[in-house]
């Protein structure tokens, strides 16, 4: 084989050291490109640029104000929790929930107002109990219905009693309402109140007895001395009463002499 390189001519033998060269720079070249089309095959596809999502946001954003609506806000709210215009949304979203129950409470009034019955605003108050009406359409519930205004003042008579928790409230309230709803409960409570100072009464406390026997003392000491004054009288009394039966018999034997034996 080198003979055969020696055989060449001058240039051929030049011109051959420079197309290997070249065969490995097309090879290198060759490898290149590939590695750089497996990497390119194996990176996750790009998502949308940051000015892509910035768009989107403002574009939405413009849509749902110009919507006004809840829904519109909403969708913003669930696309772009993060969002550029999130809590703007959200305090939207509250103040459109809040005007929708202030209508629905409009609404329902006005139709409870128009027959005018107290099933109607009963109706009304399961729904709206703490609405701005609530007030006025027990007014006219208990206006229309007897019962319901005697049901109503029984539980406002049986709070107040509640609230006091004396004898004296809860005896109120079953003079207003013997029957009432909360009767047998007052009866309960009045003979568990009254009963509370007879147990206090009845077992005392260790300065009381100190106090009631302090008390006792005295009265033995005057009870004593007037056993003892009274002795004593009985004593001084004893000689005149035995000096006296001398003097009666004699004088029962002047009367009547015995004879001598």
């Amino acid at each position: 084989m080198l003979r055969a390189f020696h055989a060449l001519t001058r240039p051929a033998r030049v011109a051959l050291p420079i197309s290997v060269f070249l065969g490995a720079l097309a090879s290198a070249a060759f490898l290149s490109g590939c590695s750089d089309s497996e990497q390119q095959a194996s990176r996750p596809p790009e998502g949308p640029s940051e000015q892509v999502l910035r768009d989107a946001d403002e574009h939405m954003w413009a849509q749902a104000v110009h919507a006004g609506t809840l829904g519109a806000f909403t969708d913003y709210v669930q696309n772009f929790t993060y969002g550029k215009h999130a809590a703007e949304a959200r305090e939207r979203i509250a103040a459109l929930e809040t005007q929708a129950g202030k209508d629905a409470d409009e609404s329902a009034w006005a139709a409870a107002r128009q027959p005018d019955t107290a099933a109607a605003y009963a109706d009304y108050l399961r729904d709206f109990p703490a609405s701005a009406h609530a007030a006025e359409a027990r007014e006219r519930q208990a206006a229309l219905d007897p019962q319901q205004a005697r049901r109503q003042a029984d539980e406002q008579s049986w709070a107040e009693a509640l609230r006091l928790g004396t004898q004296v409230s809860l005896r109120e309230y079953l003079r207003q309402f013997p029957n009432g709803t909360h009767a047998a409960e007052a009866r309960q409570q009045i003979a568990a109140l009254g009963a509370e100072p007879a147990v206090e009464a009845k077992a005392g406390t260790p300065s009381d007895k100190k106090d009631v026997a302090s008390k006792a003392k005295p009265k033995r000491g005057l009870s004593q001395a007037a056993t003892t004054g009274a002795g004593a009288q009985g004593a001084n009394r004893a000689p005149s009463s035995t000096g006296a039966k001398p003097s009666f018999r004699s004088f029962w034997r002047s009367l009547f002499p015995q004879p001598s034996k």
